[in-house]
């Protein structure tokens, strides 16, 4: 992993409801991006994951809608035409957005890895696809923290 987060916008107060949660998934193929979202839905981590097919239109999503009180957890893919996964990190880096990242991609070159770790908002690095079970390990990490 890259950082055990213990101190994040996804933390609960003592007393207080947890921050609005708001889940994208970054990936231009629609089979991984119905995947993604039923494997987010059945772990419990959103009911409503949000879906889009470019960083592109994940970005016009943040300048629309971005809100301090929310919390955005992203999975992001890599690879994708318009604008990529590296292009939406550095463009949300920029923006000073504050988001958790979690790369999900097919690449498993190393490169890829090591340039992962050069962003601060991202978490992990995951191969595709997302499972129940790294859903779940993932709500526990970053969500939860009871």
């Amino acid at each position: 992993m890259f950082q055990n987060i213990s101190n994040t916008v996804f933390q609960m107060a003592a007393g207080k409801e947890k921050a609005n949660l708001r889940v994208m998934v970054i990936d231009d193929d629609d089979i991984v991006l119905f995947l993604h979202d039923l494997m987010i839905k059945e772990s419990g981590l959103s009911a409503n994951p949000l879906s889009f097919s470019n960083g592109k239109a994940a970005i016009k999503y943040l300048q629309k809608n971005y809100r301090v009180t929310d919390s955005y957890l992203v999975f992001l893919d890599i690879n994708m035409p318009v604008m990529n996964g590296w292009q939406f990190l550095k463009l949300i880096e920029e923006l000073g957005y504050q988001v958790i990242v979690i790369i999900v991609s097919s690449s498993i070159d190393s490169a890829d890895y090591q340039k992962a770790k050069e962003y601060p908002a991202v978490k992990e690095y995951v191969t595709k696809p997302l499972t129940i079970e790294t859903c779940v390990r993932i709500k526990q990490s970053y969500i939860l923290n009871y």
